[in-house]
């Protein structure tokens, strides 16, 4: 019985820095893209949040929606777009924190080290690309400032949904 977890694994040892991840995808007879989009969904299966991501973030944009309708007609647009982004922000986030998980899981050898990449992209994102930074630039190009209030939230959603199309 002890032999059975002390043998080496039935996958090809690592060479350089090639790590599992790179051995199934270099022996497994479908599409890279297939084999990462099924381990991407694997991993975001085992989240426990969804549910209460899928109840909670509808909630909110739609009181903010409601909010924009009720209180002001003649911002309606900036109201639904605010809406828009405070719904799918959370659910980018994520998916962008498990595009980045995968990427480095493919580049490096070790899972701690693909951890700590992921944390440190997950980090710069949020520093990078925070709503303090955007309600400062949309300040100094819109001497309107319409576009103000909104632009806390719809500025980082773009640049998350843009990232991960990139990424994928």
């Amino acid at each position: 019985m002890v032999a059975r977890y002390t043998q080496k694994s039935h996958l090809p040892a690592r060479t350089g820095w090639l790590g599992q991840t790179q051995s199934l995808l270099r022996l497994t007879p479908l599409p890279t893209r297939t084999i990462l989009a099924a381990k991407l969904l694997g991993a975001l299966a085992r989240l426990r949040i969804w549910l209460l991501l899928f109840m909670l973030t509808p909630l909110q944009g739609g009181l903010v929606a409601l909010t924009g309708l009720v209180f002001g007609r003649e911002m309606q647009l900036e109201s639904w777009s605010l809406a828009a982004a405070i719904v799918f922000r959370p659910w980018l986030e994520i998916v962008f924190a498990a595009v980045a998980g995968l990427y480095a899981s493919i580049s490096v050898s070790s899972a701690t080290t693909a951890l700590v990449a992921a944390y440190t992209a997950v980090i710069l994102m949020r520093f990078y690309n925070n709503t303090p930074l955007w309600l400062f630039v949309v300040n100094l190009f819109d001497p309107t400032n319409r576009w103000l209030l909104i632009s806390g939230n719809l500025g980082p959603t773009a640049v998350y949904l843009l990232t991960i199309i990139f990424l994928t």
